[in-house]
Order: structure tokens, then C-alpha cells, then sequence
């Protein structure tokens, strides 16, 4: 893969990053407010504009992560575009004229697991009885189940009219939270680096769908790859901020108050759980290869 194509471009991040480039490799540790995500649980797409990092959900949709995993380990998402790209709503992408795989069982949901973390955002909430974050994921609830939502960067799979017929073609929330699939899509993972890469992508016309024209310009993912693929001396250090942790807590309680002399209107307390996805630092090899490709 070009090093050199993934790393300069991670380095132009999110505004809610803390990356500080010139930290050694393997800076980043684990604590009470961040966690570091197993490599086979993050995702790198090189596309044409630069680099997307997603984080896979495996305590929520093992059977889709584990399907997607092999679709990447097997280079079925290399070299295929985002044909469906919809201004405001989603980005889809898969091996077109190619035969699907077996269909998946669908994973909208499941029973409330008091073994994982949750953290309460408010109750009652506008489209479920209750929101919050399950393992630091966006998420609501209802009396006995629990399932993930859809904010800009989450990672779904496409399907038919039919709930178990996912295989193999995928999408990423661009624009507004399109909260009417919840619970009707299967959520498997989200973007933590690179929106503005989806962002930069090639739009269809409404009248089409979003449907881009074979023959008209499309953004493509030119190489997919597991973090596990990628040599651990290649790869930069990534961690994830904890929704239970006292940092994320006290961010949270700052927002709902409003403090700064800018706000005249204090708003009511309440939240919109997508616009406030845990914080990502990340940090690159330190490494004399890599020093030689940074600008």
C-alpha cells in the first residue's frame, strides 16, 4: 500500500482530534477517559481525495462485522466506487455487477445487555424512550431492547426491501441524522477519521436516487484494509475517548449548562446525542521511513 498516501493524508483530521504528529509511536495509553480499539476492529479506506478510518461494532453486529472483515481481508472493496451519493444523506458503496454474497440475518436490535457500558444521556428522548452511548457508541433504548443510531459517519449495510437480505454493499451517513432507519438498518460501525474525505465525494442527481452515471465522475476506495493487515510499526496509534469517563462526563454537563457569555438563550438541558461523538487522538509511526514521507 502507499505509506506515504495514508499517513499525509491522516493528517489533516477533525477539528474534535487532538493528533499531535510529532509524538513517538505508541504514545497513547489506555486510561479512565480513552481506549485504545483493537487493531482488527478498525478499518483504513484509501480513497482518491484521502484516507477514512472506521471503528467496527462487534459487541452490537458481530455476524456483519465479521462478514465485512472478510470482504476486506478478501480485496472485495478494493478498487470499487461510491456510485449512491446522496447530498446530505448517505454515501453507498460496493462490488457492483458482481453477485451478492449469502444475505445476513438482519442486526437492527437486541435485548438490553447490562454487561456493557452505558452511559444515559436523557429520558425520555424524542425517537426512543432513552439515549445514550453503548460501548461509547450513540444509542437508544426502549423498555427491553437496545439498538445504535444513525449519526453522520455511521457505517450501515445497504438492503433490500426484505430485512435479512444485507451482503455486501455498505453506507456512511454524510449529512443530518437520518434517525428514521434506526432500528431498520444494520449499524456495524462508524467513522472516527476522514469525514471530509466522504464529504468531498462526487454527488448523484436527486432525480436518480443519488445513483452516479458509469459515465460521469465517482469517488472509489482504491485500497481497503484491517488495521491487523497493516505492520504495527506502519500504522498509526489511535484512542478513543470513553462516553463513561470523567472527561467525557464533564463535557457533556458543560453542554447541557451553556456557561459561555456567548449563549443569551441556555437552551433546556436537553442534547442531541450525534453531536457529540467521543473525541479521537491519534498519533503516527515514529519511524525513519515515515519521517522521510512527511511534509
Amino acid at each position: 500500500m502507499q505509506i506515504r498516501a495514508i499517513f499525509t493524508a491522516l493528517l489533516v483530521v477533525a477539528t474534535t482530534s487532538c493528533a499531535l504528529a510529532n509524538e513517538p509511536h505508541n504514545s497513547l495509553q489506555e486510561d479512565q477517559d480513552w481506549y485504545i480499539p483493537k487493531a482488527e476492529n478498525l478499518v483504513l479506506f484509501e480513497l482518491d481525495t484521502g484516507n477514512v478510518i472506521i471503528e467496527l461494532a462487534p459487541f452490537f453486529a458481530p455476524n456483519h462485522v465479521q462478514h465485512f472483515r472478510e470482504q476486506v481481508q478478501h480485496g472485495n472493496y478494493d478498487q470499487i466506487d461510491f456510485y449512491r451519493v446522496i447530498e446530505g444523506f448517505v454515501a453507498q458503496a460496493g462490488p457492483e455487477g458482481a453477485a451478492d454474497e449469502a444475505p445476513l440475518a438482519a442486526e437492527f436490535e437486541r435485548s438490553q445487555d447490562n454487561n456493557t457500558d452505558w452511559l444515559l444521556v436523557q429520558q425520555p428522548a424524542l425517537l426512543a424512550k432513552s439515549e445514550g452511548y453503548l460501548n461509547h457508541f450513540a444509542a437508544a433504548r426502549d423498555e427491553t431492547n437496545e439498538w445504535l443510531v444513525h449519526c453522520p459517519g455511521t457505517l450501515a449495510m445497504a438492503r433490500s426491501n426484505e430485512p435479512d437480505s444485507a451482503a455486501n454493499h455498505f453506507y456512511v451517513v454524510l449529512g443530518h441524522a437520518p434517525r428514521h432507519l434506526d432500528r431498520n438498518m444494520t449499524i456495524f460501525g462508524r467513522v472516527i477519521k476522514g469525514m471530509e474525505h466522504l464529504q468531498a465525494l462526487p454527488r448523484g442527481s436527486v432525480e436518480a436516487g443519488g445513483v452516479i452515471q458509469s459515465n460521469k465522475p465517482r469517488g472509489s476506495i482504491k485500497k481497503a484494509e484491517l488495521f491487523s493487515m497493516i505492520d504495527s510499526q506502519e500504522r498509526p496509534s489511535i484512542r478513543i475517548q470513553k462516553t463513561t469517563g470523567v472527561a467525557y462526563t464533564k463535557r457533556l454537563t458543560e453542554a447541557r449548562a451553556r456557561n459561555n457569555e456567548f449563549f443569551i438563550y441556555k437552551g433546556n438541558g436537553a442534547l442531541d446525542i450525534c453531536y457529540y461523538p467521543p473525541r479521537v487522538e491519534m498519533t503516527l509511526p515514529d519511524t525513519k521511513r515515515q519521517a522521510e514521507k512527511l511534509p
